[in-house]
């Protein structure tokens, strides 16, 4: 996805000023995230620190030492490592044809929040801003497991023989969900039953 999205969970509905900050808070997550992996460890606080001091001047020190604190935790966590190495991009764009189930094909095209590509395994991740994260992996919304079930089809048909793991990251709670494969085939059959988006293909 081309930012870090804000959704609703399982039928709660979230204040929306809560929303709101938790989205800000999200992109400002974000948007370290993209930077700071190409630092040192040891600079990446520091650096943090100013980028938020410049870019978000509303908010006091103890907000950019928090923000902070959370992109840094997200960067260490082990499931996470691999999109934060020398192998992994950011905001990568992903454009082509799926063939369903069904046979149809659907265009698609989008952006992969942070993208692994190794030896042997290929990781995907997006990363999502909710104030009210699901609390299982079966609750996380159909559109995000749909549009990561086709862009995880795209990778399997661009990079074919690794293994894949597509992983829906939320900053909030710095919870990691990884989909099933199960899950990507449901998906996958849900898609080919429905219309497209616009008439033509799937955008994200």
């Amino acid at each position: 996805s081309p930012t870090a999205h804000s959704e609703e969970s399982g039928g709660v509905v979230v204040d929306r000023g809560l929303q709101q900050s938790a989205r800000r808070r999200g992109m400002l997550v974000h948007a370290l995230l993209e930077h700071l992996p190409h630092l040192a460890t040891e600079q990446r606080e520091a650096a943090a620190l100013r980028w938020l001091a410049a870019k978000a001047t509303d908010l006091d020190d103890g907000s950019h030492r928090s923000i902070a604190s959370d992109a840094l935790a997200l960067m260490v966590l082990p499931a996470l490592q691999p999109l934060f190495s020398s192998l992994a991009r950011a905001e990568s764009p992903i454009a082509g044809t799926v063939t369903l189930a069904s046979g149809e094909k659907r265009a698609v095209s989008g952006q992969i929040d942070r993208l692994f590509i190794g030896e042997e395994t290929i990781i995907l991740a997006d990363f999502k801003t909710s104030a009210s994260p699901p609390k299982t992996v079966d609750n996380i919304s159909s559109a995000t497991v749909a549009q990561l079930a086709l862009y995880s089809a795209l990778m399997r048909k661009a990079v074919p023989g690794k293994a894949l793991s597509c992983l829906v990251v939320y900053t909030t709670t710095q919870t990691v969900f990884e989909l099933g494969e199960d899950l990507i085939a449901k998906a996958l059959g849900t898609i080919a039953s429905a219309p497209s988006l616009d008439g033509t293909g799937w955008h994200s």
